[in-house]
């Protein structure tokens, strides 16, 4: 079965403007490197909807939706760092339509279904951080509205905690949000912390592994087998969701995890290891990333999450970094030794 993969051309208007970190040429870029493979006979390319305006407020105040459209009418800016520019509302709009396109596809029998989004930092009544709508937070309240999905497992591997789908689903045990990322005493948003565990019902439901700079392919490695990987298995999710783009590479221009392109792939591979074990369904969402390696370290993720052999050009020397270095790490041990005993109140497996 081919690999859904939706896009649309018009996802090149998510352009946050010349100089700034989020250009719209990825998306293209993208899909030219995987056209001019043979890997591009094993994706299916979808073409998506875009949500409307009563899709997006099933996570979204009527509020933030006026809001967002003043701000894009006299172009004004969200946040500091995110510009509301003409096109870029539609081009949102696709691309929550988008994660709804993949679900779709999953819940009619694809295994993994790719697309564009992971756009986590957009909460109920805000935004920012290049995020307009949170199309992870729509894809997963919307299964969960449906008659056939119980439990949603988030997965989030970007390099910035995903606080805007934290806060969405804080109080709420339907849905298990789990995120690792740079330690937020390092990186925007300055959020994912052991403590933020969840509230009320959710209690337990939320788990942030804040990982320290250059951590690299082992801290990953060890937070999925120690962590991830129980709590997968004592959810027990009907569908998975993983968002994140490559800005955990060691070449990203904003961030310090240092994966390397096989690094990523791993990632990639570990996420859909535990979609083959447990649901058999992933829906994975692939955005970020601030460089002129977007393209190829995008492929090395996708590569890691479909199987599919997507060309990945591999740096043939690379500087070793702290992070690269198997064995013990006693200050991250502690840190995860820290979260499961957090955990260990609200989940057996701990």
């Amino acid at each position: 079965m081919a690999v859904p993969l939706v896009y649309s051309s018009k996802y090149g208007d998510y352009d946050l403007g010349e100089g700034h970190p989020f250009n719209g040429a990825r998306f293209r870029a993208f899909i030219e490197l995987l056209e001019a493979s043979d890997a591009a006979s094993s994706f299916e390319l979808v073409e998506p909807e875009p949500a409307s305006r009563e899709v997006l407020e099933r996570v979204h105040a009527p509020s933030y939706l006026d809001r967002i459209a003043a701000l894009e009418r006299v172009g004004g800016m969200l946040t500091l760092d995110t510009p509301v520019l003409p096109g870029m509302v539609d081009a949102a709009r696709l691309i929550v339509g988008g994660a709804l396109t993949a679900t779709r596809s999953v819940m009619d029998g694809a295994p993994v279904a790719c697309a564009f989004g992971g756009f986590h930092h957009a909460a109920r009544d805000d935004g920012g951080g290049f995020c307009l709508f949170n199309d992870v937070a729509v894809a997963a309240r919307t299964l969960l509205d449906g008659p056939d999905v119980e439990r949603v497992m988030i997965i989030d591997t970007d390099a910035h905690h995903g606080n805007g789908t934290q806060d969405i689903f804080y109080d709420d045990r339907k849905v298990l949000f789990v995120s690792l990322h740079q330690d937020p005493r390092t990186l925007y948003p300055g959020r994912g912390f052991l403590s933020e565990l969840g509230a009320g019902t959710g209690l337990g439901y939320t788990v942030n592994i804040p990982l320290p700079p250059y951590s690299g392919l082992p801290r990953f490695r060890r937070a999925f087998d120690e962590v991830v990987t129980p709590l997968t298995r004592s959810f027990s999710p009907d569908v998975i969701i993983r968002n994140g783009g490559s800005d955990p590479y060691v070449g990203d221009e904003l961030t310090e995890l240092a994966l390397d392109m096989a690094g990523l792939e791993a990632v990639g591979a570990m996420v859909r290891e535990l979609s083959d074990t447990s649901c058999g369904r992933l829906v994975d969402l692939t955005i970020s990333g601030y460089g002129d390696h977007v393209p190829q370290s995008w492929a090395a993720l996708i590569r890691g999450v479909t199987g599919v052999d997507i060309p990945v050009d591999y740096p043939e020397e690379r500087v070793e970094l702290p992070g690269d270095q198997e064995g013990e790490d006693p200050m991250f041990a502690r840190v995860l030794d820290r979260l499961r005993g957090h955990l260990a109140e609200h989940w057996d497996c701990f």
